[in-house]
């Protein structure tokens, strides 16, 4: 890992980064994206390293002044990316993650894609072009939109607990 990013962050290409702090240490927890591997920070320091594929991951962590972390992940749905990741000190729930696919709007990429296909069916009709000319526009304005318009993004909310 080259620089260690400050707020948690997920990305296909560069994998999903839970960020806890407190006021004693700092833990950062990495888990890919694309072939379950787990790496966990202490203080910037690799101190774990591990592949898990199954549904749920849990470590029990401790500092060199005695408090025991345990970090949890559980995939809640990996089709659409949902994760919640949980944070403990000293068997007290501190912080925990949640992530999610958040969909923008894709008025543009319709209207795109309406636009085209039009013009695409105009060409045809009234100038005679092949319906293969017709389908290669109708697929070249879809991935043009997929590009141009992305379906959204996904983000890591932080999740304050409460204690009472």
């Amino acid at each position: 890992m080259d620089m260690l990013p400050v707020n948690s962050e997920i990305s296909l290409s560069k994998g999903i980064w839970f960020i806890y702090n407190d006021d004693i240490n700092s833990i950062k927890y990495w888990v890919s994206a694309i072939n379950g591997k787990e790496k966990i920070f202490l203080n910037d320091k690799l101190i774990k390293e591990s592949r898990n594929i199954k549904m749920k991951s849990e470590h029990i962590i401790n500092d060199e002044k005695g408090n025991q972390y345990k970090v949890s992940l559980q995939s809640i749905n990996l089709r659409k990316g949902h994760f919640e990741c949980e944070f403990s000190m000293n068997n007290i729930l501190e912080k925990k993650f949640v992530t999610q696919f958040v969909r923008k709007n894709d008025k543009y990429r319709t209207l795109l894609l309406l636009l085209t296909c039009g013009l695409g069916f105009y060409l045809m009709v009234f100038h005679n072009i092949p319906i293969v000319l017709f389908i290669g526009i109708f697929a070249a304005s879809f991935a043009l939109g997929f590009f141009l318009f992305p379906l959204g993004n996904y983000v890591v909310e932080e999740i304050d607990v409460q204690h009472t």
